[in-house]
């Protein structure tokens, strides 16, 4: 079986550290002078079963737009959905969003930005994974657009063949897409994009550009996040308990990240 790295980083985006630091202490109140860049499912909303079946807090989108404003409007959704559908959830109160873990994003002057992606090996890999989950009814195949992902939520026992499914892609594309293993869903992705890469894009636009970045995020997918954090001398906060992990910082469920944004948003 061909292994594929769980996340990949471009090299501006690696480590310092041989180890992962490992997080332990709560983050501080959050500063106006911050730019806040925040995952999505499983950080401001809880996991569920399927993609659709999220719970969204009632004043989600109110927290988030008194956010917003107290920072000048440098913050950012950044997810492995797409822009629409955070948008649907979200009732677009946010307006620098970054998609498909940077695949997509849109920027605060509403323009969609598309990095340059060659979507050969992608829509040969939608093809291989489609037939796959046909074949195992419990697996769910999501055709996200620049990318493809199997959830097996409903099928934890066949993570490794799920994996293995999407290793056989990577395989076959001559080292232009990768693996990205997360939360019950493993996906098939550029090596060209990443959160962290994405973030640091914004990082170099206004209202982004001189603030201290504070990345949070629950998944492997946030790592590059975090560490393109750190690289701006920001911070990198995990929510739950997963480690080792590059972020500084933790938050021990998405009600205390809820928490820390509603404090911010009322002062």
């Amino acid at each position: 079986m061909l292994v594929s790295r769980p996340t990949q980083a471009p090299d501006a985006l690696k480590s310092d550290h041989d180890d992962d630091v490992l997080a332990s202490s709560p983050p501080s109140a959050l500063s106006p002078a911050a730019a806040l860049f925040l995952d999505f499912d499983g950080t401001l909303v809880e996991l569920a079963a399927a993609p659709s079946q999220i719970n969204v807090a009632p004043d989600l989108t109110a927290i988030l737009g008194r956010v917003a404003a107290r920072l000048g409007g440098a913050l950012a959704i950044v997810t492995g959905r797409p822009i629409g559908a955070i948008d649907g959830f979200l009732s677009h109160a946010v307006e620098c969003v970054v998609g498909l873990h940077g695949a997509e994003f849109r920027d605060s002057q509403q323009h969609i930005i598309h990095p340059t992606i060659d979507l050969t090996a992608i829509r040969r890999g939608k093809s291989l994974l489609k037939d796959f989950a046909q074949h195992h009814p419990r697996v769910v195949f999501e055709d996200k657009g620049a990318s493809a992902a199997l959830h097996f939520r409903a099928a934890p026992e066949l993570a490794d063949i799920c994996r293995e499914a999407v290793d056989k892609c990577v395989a076959l594309a001559a080292g232009t897409v990768e693996r990205l293993d997360g939360h019950c869903i493993v996906e098939l992705k550029s090596v060209n994009v990443s959160k962290g890469a994405a973030m640091l894009s914004l990082m170099r636009t206004a209202p982004f550009a001189g603030r201290t970045p504070i990345f949070v995020g629950d998944d492997l997918t946030d790592e590059t996040g975090f560490i393109a954090a750190s690289h701006q001398n920001g911070l990198g906060i995990i929510v739950g308990d997963r480690q080792p992990t590059a972020a500084k910082n933790r938050f021990p469920s998405v009600t205390a990240v809820l928490q820390w944004l509603r404090e911010f948003s009322n002062r």
